[in-house]
Order: structure tokens, then C-alpha cells, then sequence
């Protein structure tokens, strides 16, 4: 399997996050004199690379984590190895696809949650139907995130309706 549907294939797994926003992911090519890449982007931002040379068949495949993001990756010390400054290399020989794909999706959370700029709000116009399911239910999952009202029901936090319980 070449590196491109290697790529494809994680982001249709990233896509089954619960913060999945299709306007923040990214594929994009870079072509250094030295290296060639396929860049998995959240909002602009370079959080992992692909090399393009290596057959995602082989036994020696990897990727290049972000160090910012590097947080995330459970047991990732044992694994790791330094390429530079910004880019950890992150060998994929080790583990399973599945922990491969909850890693990634671990990253495309954690940056949705702590990296976006966030403009929080009290409650939407919901906010009844809300406390009655117990959980937000706007459409709009950039929205969501920044409802203060729904990190009070993930907590069991309930003002209004029949389940009110502050």
C-alpha cells in the first residue's frame, strides 16, 4: 500500500471521531529537494507526515509526529526517535492498526479541544431539549464544542427540565 491510501484510509478512520469536522482535515504534498510527504492537517496546522518513498507494506514503515501533539500518543516514549526540532519519528512496526487509528484520533481530539481558537457561549436555544436528553444536541459540531452548557451536562450538571438536578 503506498503512502497515499495509507493516508486516506487513516482519515476515513479519523472521521469517526465524535469532534469530526471535515472543514478542519487536510491532506497536502510537500516536495523538499530532500524528502517528499503527505501532511495530515487540522486547521492549517502540520500534525503528521507521511513519506512518500516507503511502501506501507514493509516491516520498517513509520510516521512523522508533530511534536506538539506528541502529548497525545500513549507509551510514545518507548517508540520514539528524534528527527529534529519539530518532527518525531514515530515507528508504525510496533503496534496494531487499530492502536495506529486511536492514536490518530486521539490527536485529531486533542487538537480540536485544546488547540482551535474557541469563542465559548452559555447555551443555545436547545438548551432545554438538551437537559431533558442529557447531552447537546446541536448539529453543528464546531458549535458543540464551544457550549459551556454541554461540558455542565457531561458532568451530570443539569439546570433545566425534568432532570434538573443543581
Amino acid at each position: 500500500m503506498n503512502s497515499k491510501d495509507y493516508l486516506n484510509n487513516l482519515v476515513k478512520l479519523i472521521k469517526l471521531s465524535d469532534n469530526f469536522d471535515d472543514r478542519l482535515l487536510t491532506i497536502t504534498e510537500t516536495n523538499n529537494k530532500n524528502d517528499n510527504y503527505l501532511d495530515l492537517e487540522i486547521n492549517g496546522q502540520k500534525v503528521l507526515r507521511f513519506p512518500t518513498w516507503l511502501n506501507y507494506n514493509d516491516s520498517n514503515y513509520f510516521i512523522e509526529l508533530h511534536k506538539d501533539v506528541s502529548n497525545t500518543i500513549d507509551n510514545l516514549n518507548e517508540k520514539v526517535k528524534v528527527k529534529n526540532p519539530l518532527w518525531l519519528i514515530y515507528p508504525l512496526t510496533f503496534i496494531t492498526e487499530s492502536e495506529i487509528t486511536n492514536n490518530i484520533i486521539k490527536i485529531y481530539d486533542w487538537y480540536y479541544l485544546n488547540i482551535l481558537p474557541a469563542d465559548t457561549f452559555a447555551c443555545c436555544q436547545l438548551y432545554m431539549e438538551c437537559s431533558n436528553e442529557k447531552s447537546c444536541l446541536h448539529k453543528d459540531k464546531i458549535f458543540r464544542t464551544r457550549c459551556i452548557y454541554k461540558r455542565n451536562l457531561e458532568k451530570n450538571l443539569i439546570f433545566f427540565g425534568k432532570n434538573m438536578n443543581i
